[in-house]
This record gives C-alpha cells, structure tokens and sequence, in this order.
C-alpha cells in the first residue's frame, strides 16, 4: 500500500474515532470564571428566559427592618441606665447573631463561586468533587437551619420582654417609645426569620441539581451516555445551577453586610 494513503487513512481514522471525545466546558457568558461572589448574578442573569423578570431581591421594607433592627434595640439600651427595659441581653444576642450571620454568608458566598467554577469543567469532572460540592451545601442548609433556630427564639425572647413590660413606665412617652422600638426590632427579625427559610428553601434548587449531576457522571462512566448527550444535559443544569446560585446570592448578600 502507497505511504501516503496508509497515512492519510490513519488520520482520518483518528479524526472520526477521538474527534467526538472531547468534552468541553461550560462557557460562562462573562467569558471566563468567576473571580468572586459579584460575578454570579453577571453569569447567571444571561441564561435565564426572561432576566427581566428573574431578579429576585429583599424589599425596601424588609431591608429597612432588618439592617434597622439592631439600632431601635440599642435605643431601648439608651432610655434607661440600669437595663430598666431589658433590652441589653436581646441587643447583646443579636449582635453575636449579625456577627455569626456575616462570617457563614461570606464563606458560603465565596465557596458558591468556587463550587460553579468547578462543576463548570466538564472535561474533568468527577464523581468525589461532586459529592463533597453537595455535601458542602447539606451542611450549609443545617448551618441555616441553626441560625434560623436561634432568630426564632430571639423573638420569642423580645416579645416577652415587650410584653411584661409595665405599662406608662416610667411615664406614657417613654412606655410607647420603648414599645414601638421593640416592635420594630421584632418586624425586622420576622423578616429576617423569612429571608432564612427562603435561603433554607433555595439550597434545596442547589443540592437536587448536584445529585443529577452526580449521576450523569455515573452513567457517563458507566458507558450509559456518549459525549453528546452527556454534555448537553450537564449544561441544562449548570444553567440551573447559575440561576439557583444567583437567588441565593441576592438573598443572603444583605446578610454579609450587617455589622
């Protein structure tokens, strides 16, 4: 057989046999991986049908309750000089509360940036990365869970408090101010009680997501999908991924900025 044609049916040969093995990665619209928690909503937003109306964000009044929650807490502390109103202990647990809040919310919005650029790379994803990706967020939903425990028995605390106080006492201006002062502490943690089981709620959208990630990968190696279809159903939920990583983000963002 002539060289030349020996050669030139090796490389056709290697063409139509390696050329549908490649896997590529997912292709994030801002052109490269994320560099931080900013980036999520910049990446997600374009995959989604309507972005318009995919924006899901706190309302003016939920924010004004909870960032101003603390403060009318303090305002009690500041009417009296011998904890007459017994607001300093509710003031002292949600400061911790605020402080515990902004360091789980920033680790978990670093490590969600971190966990959409892994998941991204397709060509080398295996079944260990995702396994510890979902745990990661099993743990992030109990940590919540916690957290929220802890913001429903503050407000039973402060609605006891707000009950037994005496009434006009020390006298009828100050009783209403200390009054509506607690109530308005107590809006804001109900508020914030509802942005914790929406965030709670949302890891639900990234946890299944992952699982059917973990056994595509299963099949893949198992010789039950080709390339192809493989890919193309990676990139169906990456695209749902995105777009439940980014509600997570605009939910728990306010959080990382209280204290």
């Amino acid at each position: 057989m002539n060289k030349s044609i020996f050669f030139k049916i090796i490389i056709i040969f290697s063409f139509f046999s390696f050329s549908n093995c490649i896997i590529t990665d997912f292709v994030f619209s801002i052109g490269h991986n994320l560099n931080s928690p900013i980036d999520i909503p910049r990446t997600a937003i374009p995959t989604f049908t309507n972005p318009l109306k995919e924006v899901i964000d706190h309302s003016p009044a939920n924010v004004y309750n909870i960032t101003l929650s603390k403060f009318y807490l303090n305002n009690i502390v500041s009417l009296s000089t011998n904890n007459q109103f017994g607001a300093l202990t509710h003031y002292n647990n949600l400061k911790d509360l605020f402080i515990k809040m902004n360091n789980i919310t920033k680790v978990n919005l670093n490590q969600a940036y971190i966990h959409i650029n892994t998941i991204g790379k397709f060509s080398t994803l295996n079944q260990i990365t995702i396994i510890q990706t979902r745990e990661y967020w099993l743990n992030a939903q109990s940590n919540f869970d916690n957290l929220q425990n802890t913001i429903t028995s503050l407000i039973v605390s402060i609605e006891q408090t707000k009950n037994n106080l005496l009434v006009n006492s020390p006298n009828a201006n100050i009783y209403n101010v200390v009054l509506n002062n607690y109530e308005i502490s107590i809006n804001g943690l109900k508020s914030l009680n509802t942005t914790f089981q929406n965030i709670k709620t949302g890891f639900d959208f990234i946890i299944s997501p992952l699982g059917v990630v973990l056994q595509l990968n299963k099949d893949y190696y198992l010789n039950n999908l080709n390339e192809q279809t493989y890919t193309l159903n990676l990139n169906t939920r990456m695209k749902e991924l995105l777009e439940n990583f980014n509600n997570f983000y605009l939910q728990s963002f306010l959080l990382s900025r209280l204290i």
